[in-house]
């Protein structure tokens, strides 16, 4: 709690709305489901009976949920610097197939209602845009693949990138452009600040974060919404 609220400047309303969990010593039942079984192995360790999953051991839980708000994947993310396994991510067959997405099941709704989806590559960064802008998803990297951009491109008008403006980000923003040239879709790309999103609210604060991003994407206000 100390991590997220204080080091990430969350809110306990965030930690509820996106179901950020913690583990201590998981375990989890072998069934004959194929998931489960992929998760077990994924993330056993080398010790200890099969359906200890070491790999989850002492780390933060981000579910990755489809747009019915059921989970398809998962984020770790570990506060302890020095460690091999500090951010790891586990897809379930669902999220292969149509992409997997942190924020969706919550974004969903305002996605539909204005044509609009903001994509950007941490899940601390799409909570931290979402207290603006709650059409907000992450895809967890600086790139956007193909099965994540075909469901994008179904329920959204207008895909607007808003990677982290360093070299990653904008290399991920061309290829994303590069690779989609010829979508009927609209792609855009924006860049808020000099750092990351969720770096910027935690310098800013809420309310000059509200005015820097808004500044920003001030343009995207203009586009026709359904």
């Amino acid at each position: 709690m100390d991590y997220l609220i204080n080091q990430r400047k969350l809110e306990e309303s965030d930690i509820d709305k996106f179901r950020i969990g913690f583990t201590s010593y998981p375990k989890l039942e072998i069934t004959s489901d194929p998931d489960y079984a992929t998760i077990c192995e994924e993330t056993k360790g080398p010790f200890g009976p099969p359906n200890s999953l070491f790999r989850l051991k002492k780390k933060i839980l981000l579910p990755l949920e489809n747009s019915a708000g059921l989970v398809n994947g998962l984020v770790t993310r570990s506060i302890e610097k020095d460690t091999k396994y500090r951010y790891c991510q586990y897809l379930l067959k669902e999220s292969k197939d149509i992409g997997a997405f942190f924020g969706l099941r919550q974004a969903y709704p305002s996605i539909l209602n204005t044509g609009i989806v903001f994509v950007t590559e941490g899940a601390f960064d799409c909570i931290s845009l979402s207290k603006v802008y709650p059409n907000t998803v992450s895809t967890l990297t600086s790139y956007i693949n193909s099965e994540q951009m075909w469901f994008l491109d179904m329920i959204a008008d207008y895909i607007v990138i808003v990677f982290d403006p360093d070299k990653a980000g904008r290399e991920g923003s061309e290829k994303v452009f590069f690779e989609n040239r010829s979508s009927s879709k609209k792609l855009i790309n924006r860049e808020i600040g000099h750092k990351d999103l969720n770096d910027i609210l935690k310098e800013k604060g809420f309310n000059d974060f509200k005015k820097i991003v808004e500044k920003s994407l001030s343009t995207v206000k203009n586009f026709k919404i359904r």
